[in-house]
């Protein structure tokens, strides 16, 4: 951290991510802001810069190799972490880099600050001219690390996260799995970051650990000083710089208002979700891990709609094998009781291969081979975890959830590949549960479309509204550029959810939403007029999503949702809802 002089007093604005309120000291993240030297060398001074500059390269890959042994030990862990630092060793050994500026060192007689500098900035040029998402985020990962490799170069010490000492205000151009697994979450009261969005990684990290968010501030690493004071209002998503004694005071009494808000729903936590008028919402957690799965019931939680199972494959070297996966479901089974539990079964692919997996980067991830898709290509792979899940299901309330099925056709592959489980099973008389719940995400258009056409064939759907929202927008949720089109609220996707719900209802099938959309209390009225069977969210959100829900009528709902059907744009029916439930709900002054 570098500690200069302090800016004048400012107001920023970006995205509210996680809600609440926090006051601190900047602390800024890999930005220090130095000038690069432009110098020329002589004949025999090449030979020291060029083993200058792989003194250093060989440094940062040390010390990231390093990091990436401190997290294998930490066992369970976010589930992109090693293989991002794999993706980011594997481009400090890409020789592209590393040979060309040795070439320019060479070749025009210069330092290797400067010589590094024109290789990536020709690199970047080139990277300008292709318009693709999975290139872009190759960018943003050669800029990090060979921003490591300058700072050695310049002899600059690299902002360590793991070191912070002090309670500070994180800031940075974002945050990636592999640095969150490195912070002491005791000492971060905060999050800033110049890009991202509400389902951006850092933005869900930060609501898991209740620590109030702020993304997509542009510029802010320029703006913003180590040490500055900040302000950061974690529900209108403005950030305060140096503010005054009179703002800091207004905040510190909004921000102890707040605790005293949230403490009281917590208290009331273990009630039902039932309108007043008597119709009832099965509430659920999302998880990642089995440690996660305590903060669910602690929040008022009746379940898990969502385990993620991606962290089995991604935290560890080797593919995990059947019992393995069998002890993991059995293990949490157990530990949920009776109470439902929904595991999705492997979603990686694209842009997030396995690390022993030889897969081909794709010019397009979000639609390539990923999800099922990817299970069908790597049938073995997939048998493995649908034993364990069979095995375990005798243990608890477990279904299965399958992700991006497009088409019924994909499904009966599905029941097939479970029947071979199940023969291959018997044979080795291996005792599982027969009739495993199985079914579907409903996240790609062409799924709610049809949604009629599965409901003749699952046990349930379970919107995931992250995606289905991208895909029916044709948006990139996680580009900055385009993040302002991210609309919950867009008529489209309104249309497809009631869609899915009414397909489900007709077939008396029940309905689950597992999507960021779940938690936000904004958009209750609407799944409550489509009368969805329960919602499944972040487990920060439920005491808020319960509160509402017992403190409107069913009736209420669906006046509010036949007022919207007459509004075509997203901006009127969110100022709509908003307004209907800051009267109705002038405690949650906060959140809406």
């Amino acid at each position: 951290m570098v500690l200069e002089k302090k800016n004048k007093e400012l107001e920023l604005t970006g995205i509210a991510a996680s809600q609440g309120i926090t006051i601190g000291k900047a602390f800024l993240v890999d930005k220090e802001k130095i000038k690069i030297p432009n110098v020329k060398i002589n004949f025999d001074e090449v030979s020291l810069e060029v083993e200058k500059f792989y003194n250093c390269l060989n440094q940062v890959i040390e010390e990231i190799t390093e990091l990436k042994n401190k997290i294998k030990e930490k066992g369970e862990i976010y589930k992109e972490e090693i293989l991002i630092l794999d993706m980011q060793l594997l481009i400090l050994n890409d020789s592209m880099i590393s040979k060309k500026t040795v070439e320019i060192i060479k070749e025009k007689k210069i330092n290797s600050e400067w010589a590094l500098s024109i290789t990536l900035k020709n690199v970047f040029k080139k990277f300008e001219e292709i318009n693709d998402p999975y290139i872009a985020e190759r960018k943003s990962d050669i800029k990090y690390v060979f921003q490591r490799v300058m700072n050695c170069l310049m002899g600059k010490k690299f902002s360590k996260i793991d070191e912070i000492k002090k309670p500070v205000i994180l800031v940075g151009h974002d945050f990636s799995p592999a640095e969150t697994i490195q912070m002491n979450f005791s000492k971060i009261k905060g999050f800033i970051t110049e890009v991202g969005s509400k389902t951006s990684h850092t933005a869900i990290i930060a609501r898991s650990q209740e620590i109030p968010a702020i993304v997509g501030v542009a510029n802010i690493t320029d703006i913003v000083n180590g040490g500055d004071d900040l302000i950061i209002d974690g529900f209108t998503g403005n950030v305060y710089v140096n503010p005054s004694q009179e703002i800091i005071k207004k905040f510190q009494k909004t921000r102890e208002e707040y605790k005293v808000f949230v403490n009281n729903l917590i208290k009331k936590k273990d009630r039902r979700a039932v309108t007043k008028d008597g119709f009832m919402v099965d509430i659920y957690g999302n998880i990642e891990m089995p440690t996660e799965l305590e903060s669910v019931f602690e929040h008022g939680g009746e379940g898990v709609g969502l385990f993620r199972t991606e962290y089995l494959y991604l935290s560890k070297e080797e593919l995990p094998t059947e019992e393995q996966h069998f002890e993991v479901y059995k293990e949490i089974a157990e530990n949920t009781s009776d109470k439902p539990l929904v595991i999705r079964t492997l979603d990686v692919g694209g842009d997030k291969f396995l690390k022993n997996y030889d897969g081909e980067p794709q010019l397009n991830p979000a639609m390539g081979l990923r999800a099922i898709r990817f299970c069908f290509k790597e049938k073995e792979i997939f048998k493995l975890q649908l034993k364990g899940l069979l095995r375990a299901g005798l243990y608890g309330n477990i279904k299965v959830l399958f992700p991006m099925v497009s088409g019924p056709g994909e499904f009966f592959t599905i029941k097939n590949i479970i029947n071979e489980c199940k023969k291959e099973l018997k044979e080795q008389k291996i005792e599982f549960k027969d009739d495993l719940e199985i079914g579907i995400m409903i996240e790609i258009p062409s799924a709610a479309v049809i949604a009629d056409i599965f409901s003749k064939y699952v046990d349930f759907f379970s919107i995931g509204t992250n995606d289905l929202i991208q895909y029916t927008l044709a948006i990139d949720r996680l580009n900055q550029d385009v993040s302002y089109l991210y609309e919950p609220a867009h008529p489209a996707v309104i249309r497809l959810i009631e869609n899915t719900i009414k397909a489900a209802k007709n077939k008396n099938i029940p309905v689950n939403m597992c999507g960021e959309m779940a938690g936000e209390v904004l958009y209750l009225p609407i799944l409550l007029a489509l009368e969805i069977d329960a919602l499944s969210m972040n487990p920060v959100a439920i005491p808020f999503v319960k509160e509402i829900i017992c403190n409107m009528t069913l009736k209420e709902a669906k006046e509010i949702y036949k007022n919207i059907k007459n509004l075509e744009e997203c901006k009127k029916i969110e100022e709509y809802l908003k307004n209907i439930l800051k009267s109705k709900f002038k405690d949650f002054s906060f959140i809406i």
